[in-house]
């Protein structure tokens, strides 16, 4: 289907590109490759690959919290920064966690304290919001 679609992508001056990149546990791979090899060849793509890769697509959320539609949004970057200072701040609220790509909940999950200093309870947004339980390990 992918040469198909390509031929009639060649076609046009323009592509406008949404797709919701986790449908049904599927990837934007096999799209992203079309897409850009479209674009090579002279059709004006929305949303080339390369430039979703780059905004950061939660990142965002906190690049742009002082815009006034912001929270108390933090971005961890490595599990060193995570390590350091993800504890300090369960202690004060429950925190939301979302993955830098993710949509209808999937990558979404509330973290609060579980009684014990080390056990935290995940509410997983889209697994039907079963609580779980997780020991925190610090490396």
């Amino acid at each position: 289907m992918a040469d198909e679609v390509r031929r009639q992508l060649l076609a046009v001056d323009g592509v406008l590109v949404w797709v919701d990149p986790i449908h049904r546990g599927k990837s934007r791979t096999e799209l992203d490759v079309l897409v850009r090899d479209v674009a090579m060849r002279g059709p004006w793509v929305s949303a080339h690959p390369d430039v979703i890769l780059k905004m950061g697509v939660k990142e965002v959320l906190h690049r742009t919290k002082h815009l006034g539609w912001g929270t108390d949004t933090h971005l961890y970057c490595t599990a060193a920064e995570f390590t350091a200072a993800f504890p300090a701040r369960l202690q004060s609220a429950p925190r939301v966690f979302k993955r830098n790509r993710g949509n209808g909940g999937l990558g979404v999950e509330k973290v609060e304290p579980a009684g014990e200093a080390s056990l935290v309870r995940v509410l997983e947004c889209a697994a039907a919001a079963f609580p779980k339980n997780c020991r925190w390990r610090s490396s």
